[in-house]
């Protein structure tokens, strides 16, 4: 995923996935030697392979582009991977925002088994080209993103504490968890509810 042979490049690049690289073998080892691949630190002999020409390249010496759409096509993402954590008390939509992303940047380090610190790198590379596919409300909470910032979100999440367990709320109990899905639906088709038209609702 991150070690990639120029056969692999040009079979990415064929499906879509790279754009802007060459789509055939020959095409990437002739730009891997224009650029100079070979003599940086991001290439080396792909395991059990002696020929020089058995090299895999880092995904760091990919143009921007390319790079930034290989590693999106590695993070799947749907509508419930964007809802909030309902909890007793006020809402917070920066709290929120920000719990989501965690979610989502140890889900992307889990599917790439990059180290945690890379895989931050290259989560918040992805989210600063607006590759995630994040709803509005997200954006406007969370401006910019670095692997800084979310190391400083787990902490803090950390030394809170796990909290309540997920599910105990009395939003989850009501009604057997009917409350919670008509409130989170309300919020879902019209995210600018007045909490006095969701009380109404309910």
């Amino acid at each position: 995923m991150i070690w990639l042979s120029a056969q692999e490049i040009a079979d990415a690049a064929a499906a879509g996935l790279m754009p802007g690289l060459p789509a055939t073998r020959r095409g990437v080892n002739l730009l891997a030697e224009r650029e100079g691949w070979a003599r940086t630190g991001l290439s080396r002999v792909r395991s059990g392979n002696k020929a020089r020409s058995n090299l895999e390249y880092h995904v760091d010496l990919l143009p921007a582009a390319a790079r930034v759409s290989w590693l999106a096509h590695h993070l799947a993402c749907d509508d419930a991977d964007f809802r909030p954590v309902l909890r007793d008390g006020p809402m917070c939509p920066a709290h929120d925002a920000r719990e989501v992303l965690l979610r989502l940047s140890d889900r992307f380090q889990r599917s790439t088994s990059l180290p945690k610190s890379a895989a931050d790198s290259a989560f918040c590379e992805l989210f600063m080209a607006g590759s995630i596919g994040l709803p509005d409300w997200i954006g406007r909470e969370i401006k910019t993103l670095s692997a800084r910032t979310l190391a400083r979100w787990r902490n803090a999440a950390r030394k809170a504490g796990p909290g309540r367990p997920r599910g105990s709320g009395i939003l989850d109990r009501a009604d057997g968890g009917a409350v919670r899905d008509l409130i989170l639906a309300a919020i879902a088709k019209q995210p600018f509810l007045k909490a006095k038209h969701v009380r109404a609702l309910v």
